[in-house]
């Protein structure tokens, strides 16, 4: 009883000084008046996050926060984990690859227990009573395919209450040296308060589409040394450039919610109308990301939320991208070398862009695309598994 006496005392102390942290730096950041509602961001959540107050500043401030995660044990762990395992079995190894969309559910299944054994100390210690459901390697491998477009994370837990985060360590160093990138993080400092629109799962409905030249006009990057995670809003725009350098970069990636929050997914209608549904933890490992929008949750929503038209303008995004505050230690988009290079069109299971065109694809982006070949393979599988 003592301890959770303790425990709770200590939740409330980090809260109470993590929003008079905020509190003091909302009132040094200047944004310019908002027009229409949706541009009007939410309260940002009492919920806190970070166990840290100055880090969960920095996250309510800028969208994102660099916290100290792995000691260099660890950090060996994680490397000699991520050598035992290896990438997923399906990776083409041909651009940027997140393991949790092979097709391997035992994969999956491998990655997400044998990571959560290791490292789920870690996670708590860094987050204030938060669950991980989803386990992924992110490999970024050599070459000019594996640039990944701006974008925002869809909504995975429902943000008119909670918010949600991705821890991302990488394994390398990440950021520039000798003016070659190998794909470090960069994001659109602030962007998370841009909008409250909630973000479905499907891509081709991004919100950021027709916006990427203002991005990378106004992105920062954010080198990081290994075994540093990157905790982000899962609202904050973000997009990284290919790897330049001859080697992998590999991140280990955590999906994190706070544990008295759902895992969500969203639908949107053509009306504007955006459904609710709750899904379970492991629904990454059981649903192809390439099939996601083939799902039909079993369970009726349990939110329907009329939306409408959460686009912006061309100068209201401008105008959101000039007021963001901007934090230390950002490489600035004038100091980059390395402009961004359109990858093309493949197929994000096994790399070939045999029959596939631009107009198949959507934001320049990938993730999601599959070609003939793979949808016909994913059909016979599945007509399979019914019989």
């Amino acid at each position: 009883m003592t301890g959770s006496r303790t425990q709770g005392a200590l939740r409330r102390s980090v809260r109470r000084a993590s929003q008079a942290l905020a509190r003091r730096a909302a009132r040094a950041t200047t944004t310019a008046p908002a027009t229409a509602a949706h541009l009007v961001p939410r309260p940002e959540p009492e919920r806190v996050t970070l166990s840290d107050p100055a880090k969960q500043a920095d996250l309510e401030r800028y969208g994102f926060a660099v916290v100290d995660a792995f000691d260099e044990a660890q950090l060996e762990l994680a490397r000699e984990l991520y050598a035992e395992i290896g990438p997923a079995p399906d990776d083409p190894q041909l651009a940027l690859n997140w393991s949790f969309h092979s097709r391997s559910a035992e994969y999956k299944r491998e990655v997400k227990a044998k990571m959560l054994a290791a490292f789920g100390d870690v996670v708590d210690r860094m987050l204030v009573d938060h669950e991980v459901y989803l386990t992924t390697f992110i490999t970024k491998w050599p070459g000019p395919n594996s640039g990944f477009a701006p974008h925002q994370d869809p909504s995975l837990v429902d943000e008119r209450r909670f918010r949600g985060v991705t821890v991302w360590i990488p394994l390398h160093d990440t950021g520039p040296v000798d003016g070659v990138d190998n794909g470090m993080l960069r994001f659109v400092p602030g962007s998370h308060r841009f909008s409250s629109a909630l973000r479905v799962t499907d891509v081709d409905r991004s919100q950021v589409a027709g916006h990427e030249d203002a991005v990378l006009r106004h992105g920062v990057g954010m080198p990081t040394t290994a075994g540093q995670a990157l905790v982000f809003d899962n609202r904050v725009i973000h997009y990284s450039m290919p790897n330049e350098r001859d080697e992998p970069r590999v991140v280990l990636s955590f999906g994190v919610r706070p544990r008295e929050a759902a895992c969500t997914l969203m639908r949107a209608d053509d009306d504007g109308t955006v459904r609710i549904y709750e899904i379970h933890d492991d629904f990454y490992i059981d649903v192809l990301p390439a099939e996601n929008h083939l799902y039909e949750p079993p369970e009726p929503p349990i939110a329907t939320i009329a939306q409408g038209d959460v686009g912006w303008t061309p100068e209201e995004f401008e105008r959101l991208c000039a007021a963001a505050p901007v934090p230390p230690g950002v490489i600035r988009a004038e100091e980059v070398a390395t402009a961004w290079r359109d990858p093309g069109v493949f197929c994000a299971l096994c790399g070939s862009s045999e029959g596939l065109e631009d107009a198949d694809r959507s934001v320049r982006n990938n993730a999601q695309l599959v070609c003939a070949s793979c949808e016909q393979e994913l059909r016979l599988r599945d007509a399979a598994e019914v019989d």
